[in-house]
């Protein structure tokens, strides 16, 4: 439904997209025939020339053009156009500041959950990643996209949108865990967090515990996993002003997240 929004537009806020909508002007296509006349000659020309460049920026697939020009509360509306582009990433590492080392790490896409763990499968994540169009996170933008490029020696150049302040904008302060929570998102993990996390890697680098790596990609998967919801969720929040009732994206089913990890396991020869 980018092509909805106006509010990507230079000098047009939530107001002026809000009356474009109610002037009947639900799409960029509607621009000329209805929403000229509700701006100055000049400022219709203005915007007219920045739709041409929003659809060429859309048909060359260019997400990030879009995550620069919405306002946070607004960023999940790249969801309905790019929705089989996104991956959705989470890492785990041996603290909670950038300055620590990736233990694990889960990338989510459309049709596949990916596991990495350092010292084992850490570097294929950059082929993966290759894949994507646009990385989702939580928080990513202070911790996991600076754990990534100090882990991987490379620069990240894959437009980011941090769910974080996209949530706070919408009134949702406070943690991965704590949002869910009022989202009514239930985790098979349970009261696992980032410090439990830290533990069961130490458990499993120092011991060999097996047990306790497969608590943590389970929970580390969860944690990509439930991004999508937040998102669909944001994206639900900005287009419920649309007056025709757009077509909202419904967050896959949660993988059979279990036995997934246990697979890898087996894959990769953990369980001997």
């Amino acid at each position: 439904m980018l092509r909805a929004s106006f509010i990507c537009l230079p000098g047009v806020g939530e107001e002026a997209e809000q009356k474009l909508w109610r002037a009947g002007c639900l799409q960029w296509k509607h621009f000329e025939a209805l929403g000229r006349p509700l701006f100055s000659e000049r400022k219709s020309r203005q915007l007219s020339k920045a739709i041409e460049e929003a659809e060429r920026a859309l048909a060359l697939r260019r997400p990030d053009y879009f995550l620069h020009r919405l306002p946070p509360a607004h960023r999940g509306r790249v969801l309905s156009d790019f929705r089989t582009d996104i991956g959705y990433l989470d890492v785990e590492a041996t603290g909670l500041s950038a300055r620590d080392t990736i233990t694990t790490a889960v990338l989510y896409r459309p049709d596949r959950l990916n596991f990495y763990v350092n010292g084992r499968n850490l570097f294929d994540l950059i082929e993966h990643l290759t894949d994507c169009r646009l990385l989702a996170t939580f928080n990513g933008t202070r911790f996991d996209i600076p754990l990534l490029e100090k882990t991987l020696r490379m620069d990240l150049l894959i437009p980011h949108l941090d769910l974080m302040p996209v949530m706070r904008a919408l009134g949702h302060r406070g943690g991965l865990k704590a949002v869910e929570k009022r989202l009514g998102i239930e985790r098979l993990t349970g009261d696992t967090n980032g410090r439990t996390a830290i533990d069961l890697w130490t458990r499993f680098a120092d011991q060999g515990d097996v047990d306790c790596l497969r608590r943590l990609l389970c929970y580390n998967a969860e944690d990509a996993v439930f991004l999508e919801y937040l998102m669909t969720y944001a994206y639900s929040q900005s287009m419920s002003g649309l007056p025709v009732k757009p077509t909202v994206p419904i967050a896959r089913a949660a993988p059979d997240v279990s036995a997934i990890v246990d697979r890898f396991l087996s894959e990769m020869h953990f369980d001997k």
